[in-house]
């Protein structure tokens, strides 16, 4: 009977070191008297290591008063099954494990059996987040607000210290959109930055697709300088991509030296693609609400039309209602004359700006969106920055002031005759907005009876004054 009680116990000594789950027998004192391999293994400990420390040592500070409290149960000869808590690793990484103990006061010791569930409860965790921002997503949240909740919900849930969401622009910049956390001054929400130089943003816009960076110490640019300077050291970041289109692109920065894990790429991911449908749902429902502005300045300008009202008051009208629905701060209308001139025959200025008066010569000399724009037969002229104004069509400002332009001609049916002109202060306007201020020109006001008016005396009396449905940006 001995020598087989000596054999079964030496089959379940076998059976306490092969198991995968953490098997301990633990003392009253504080410290472990036992485990098998797999406990020291999982917490990156030798198993002498792990038997020399007391096991208050690397249980979560967090934790360690709901350990107490399963303790003082187990010293009362309770059982505590299903216990969760966090266990700190050798390299300072979190696990999660989830314990069946049981005790024998009377002999001081206590008998622990755990698995490690740390990825269900990452995934628990995680698909909890997914839920609240797609159910923020379907209320129609404004994306502001959208980002935000993702860039804290990521940084939770992933565990990264800051998240950042930004949109490229089309002058080589980004805007950023939201950063947590909020207060960090590194790349506060609203701020705009080059895209210049070799930067995490600018390789994940460069490639559509996920994008690291575990050195920023020899890299260039303006987004660079700020990495080191706020002294980040592991980057992650991936596209935005919206209808087929990239639209920004979400970063995980690290201050530790360790490199983020592998999978960091993956799970930002799978939260980009909620943004995206809500920035898509975003866009959708903002331009219907363009196309409805838009349609009833047509019809304000069509009304002024039916009624025969002086170019010269039609010509202001459309140039206060395309200032009012591209958003910029002044709109012109210019008309072209033989010597080569552009003539400023309306114009809005917003209160506080500055834009050019009716009445204005200008040549169309040098490289400008009129030049453009009359060069190319009619067709539309755009430039993102008017980085060295070569004429009196910058006249409007430093190059700081002016960011886009966007004319439109105005063509009667045979020639180009004018233009339509916007142009914005804060940032650039997107080149889609062009096609919104060429729509004055399928509007046609008849010709007058009376003799031509002198703003309108080199025009086709078939002048147009029209838009074109909208295609907005996200609404951010």
């Amino acid at each position: 009977m001995a020598a087989g009680s000596h054999s079964f116990d030496d089959e379940l000594v076998g059976l306490f070191e092969l198991s995968q789950d953490a098997f301990c027998i633990a003392g009253f004192d504080g410290y472990l008297k036992h485990a098998n391999p797999a406990f020291p293994r999982s917490l990156g400990y030798t198993l002498e290591q792990l038997l020399a420390l007391p096991f208050a040592e690397h249980i979560h500070p967090d934790d360690r008063e709901s350990v107490e409290a399963a303790l003082s149960e187990l010293a009362a000869g309770n059982p505590v099954v299903g216990f969760q808590c966090r266990h700190i690793c050798a390299d300072r990484s979190v696990r999660w494990f989830e314990w069946s103990t049981s005790s024998r006061p009377e002999a001081g010791v206590m008998y622990g059996a755990a698995r490690d569930v740390t990825e269900r409860h990452i995934a628990t965790k995680e698909l909890s987040a997914l839920r609240h921002v797609a159910t923020l997503a379907a209320e129609g949240v404004v994306p502001t607000d959208l980002f935000a909740v993702v860039a804290e919900e990521v940084a939770r849930v992933v565990d990264i210290p800051i998240v950042t969401v930004v949109r490229y622009e089309l002058d080589n910049r980004l805007t950023v959109c939201a950063t947590f956390p909020k207060e960090l001054k590194l790349f506060p929400a609203g701020s705009r930055l080059s895209l210049d130089g070799t930067t995490l943003s600018t390789l994940v816009r460069d490639r559509s697709a996920a994008v690291r960076i575990e050195d920023y110490s020899q890299l260039d640019g303006e987004i660079a300088a700020a990495v080191r300077g706020a002294g980040a050291r592991s980057t992650v970041g991936v596209p935005i991509v919206v209808a087929g289109r990239l639209w920004g692109s979400m970063a995980a920065w690290s201050l530790a030296p360790e490199p983020l894990p592998d999978d960091t790429a993956a799970r930002l991911a799978r939260f980009t693609e909620l943004l995206a449908t809500a920035i898509a749902n975003a866009e959708s429902h903002e331009a219907l609400a363009r196309l409805a502005e838009q349609q009833t300045a047509l019809r304000r300008i069509a009304t002024l039309v039916a009624r025969s009202t002086p170019p010269s008051e039609v010509f202001a009208a459309v140039a206060e209602e395309m200032a009012r629905c591209l958003g910029t701060t002044d709109a012109e209308v210019f008309r072209y004359d033989p010597d080569g001139a552009a003539v400023v025959v309306a114009a809005y200025i917003a209160p506080g700006a500055r834009g050019l008066t009716v009445g204005e010569r200008l040549t169309l000399e040098g490289d400008s969106a009129q030049r453009g724009c009359y060069a190319r037969a009619g067709r539309r002229g755009w430039i993102a920055t008017n980085t060295k104004p070569p004429t009196a069509l910058s006249r409007t400002g430093p190059a700081s002031w002016v960011r886009g332009r966007e004319p439109a001609p105005r063509s009667s049916s045979t020639r180009t005759c004018g233009e339509w002109r916007s142009s914005a202060r804060r940032g650039p306007s997107r080149c889609h907005r062009t096609s919104k201020a060429a729509s004055p020109n399928s509007l046609i006001w008849s010709p007058p009876r009376s003799p031509t008016p002198p703003l309108a005396k080199n025009c086709s009396p078939h002048a147009l004054v029209s838009s074109r449905p909208p295609m907005m940006r996200a609404a951010v």
